[in-house]
């Protein structure tokens, strides 16, 4: 439940950050972090 929340707490913070044209750095290297982030969590919870 609580990886529920953390995930639509990313998918809002993405959705912001493609709204005001973040994510169409070049770079976007925030995004990956946020999805290495994900990932992350996700190992921790299968573990």
């Amino acid at each position: 439940m609580a990886l529920l929340v953390l995930w639509r707490r990313w998918t809002l913070c993405l959705g912001r950050w493609s709204g005001s044209g973040y994510l169409s750095s070049p770079t976007g290297s925030s995004y990956h972090e946020l999805a290495n982030d994900y990932h992350r969590l996700r190992h921790a919870s299968n573990s």
